[in-house]
């Protein structure tokens, strides 16, 4: 069995940084386990939807990230408080970090046939499917559906339905940027309904807890679940908090363990799960792996709210920074620059 300084379980973007910033401000042995083969810019898979090339733009194979890191393409099966294994390794390390993110689940008993929408292969099998489809489900219309709706609506004359549990778009959101969302996509043909759940799915008929939908095409968009199936239970029976997440201190220790951290969407941190904050993280996990080293103070990290950028199609948006909305062309922009910045950011820090 191998040993390592430090393993990372999740190659987004709280993993990747922390072993990026790793490899720059220490020496030390790491060892990176994902699924995946390649970074991929989350924010931007719903634009494959629509041009599956775009993949080329927003993702970056490992093998081309990193300097030092040994990458394992395997699913984590195991995880103590020592020791990581996935489906071929087993390694040892000192300290371990879990930013293995969320999960999409289809609450449905037949799913064969319904899409989800979290890396860029969804994306692209979407786009496979989309070129002979004419009526299109998004079921839930938080920040992905709203997103995915966009996209469609201002680039193709399919018909779109959107079916919406709660009483309005991207509903975590102020109200303004709600009824923007809504006018939009009302004003392209979107037609949306709310307070409306799919219950079942069965014979290319989705049923709700009030009508039936017959569609070409399902793309699954409603709640975000947070498992980590791998954890040993006895190692860890008391980390874990009713929504999933992992239970972290002030320091983003995982609960009752020195050496083990998370970061990311899987931490229990009180704030809405952005890159930006997966970023601070990742800045805050890597600081106080070094002071351990040193044994030196922990930094605290300070959870806050921070700017969101919705887009909707290839050249409008919203930029939502507590209760300020601004709308149009300029967050579209924004959205496009953001993206440049990080993907660059990853390939060369």
């Amino acid at each position: 069995m191998e040993n390592y300084d430090v393993a990372i379980i999740g190659g987004g973007f709280c993993g990747v940084l922390c072993a990026k910033l790793l490899e720059r401000k220490t020496k030390l042995k790491i060892i990176l386990f994902d699924k995946k083969d390649s970074f991929e810019f989350t924010p931007a898979v719903p634009k494959l939807v629509i041009r599956k090339e775009y993949c080329e733009k927003v993702s970056i194979p490992f093998s081309k990230i990193f300097k030092r890191t040994k990458f394992i393409q395997e699913e984590i099966i195991n995880l103590t408080k020592e020791h990581v294994k996935g489906k071929g390794t087993e390694i040892k390390a000192r300290y371990i970090i879990i930013c293995s993110g969320a999960q999409y689940p289809i609450s449905l008993k037949d799913k064969d046939e319904i899409h989800t929408l979290k890396y860029c292969n969804e994306g692209i099998a979407i786009n496979e499917f989309l070129k002979n489809a004419k009526k299109v489900l998004i079921i839930g219309g938080g920040l992905v559906g709203t997103e995915i709706a966009g996209e469609l609506c201002t680039q193709t004359n399919k018909e779109i339905l959107i079916v919406q549990a709660r009483d309005r778009l991207i509903e975590r959101n102020p109200k303004k940027a709600s009824d923007y969302a809504f006018n939009f996509l009302a004003k392209r043909g979107v037609n949306i309904i709310f307070n409306e759940r799919i219950k079942d799915y069965s014979n290319k008929e989705f049923i709700s807890d009030k009508n039936k939908y017959k569609t070409d095409i399902g793309i699954w968009c409603s709640g975000i679940k947070f498992k980590v199936p791998y954890l040993n239970k006895e190692d860890f029976s008391n980390c874990i908090d009713k929504e999933g997440h992992l239970i972290v201190n002030e320091h983003l220790q995982l609960n009752s363990f020195q050496n083990i951290f998370a970061g990311g969407d899987v931490a229990n941190t009180p704030e809405e799960k952005t890159a930006q904050n997966a970023d601070r993280h990742a800045k805050c996990i890597v600081h106080n792996i070094i002071c351990l080293e040193k044994n030196k103070r922990l930094r605290k990290y300070r959870p806050r709210t921070g700017p969101l950028v919705i887009s909707l199609g290839s050249w409008n948006g919203l930029f939502i920074f507590k209760n300020f909305v601004f709308t149009g062309i300029i967050p579209g922009i924004m959205k496009h620059i953001i993206e440049m910045a990080i993907i660059f950011r990853i390939k060369h820090l």
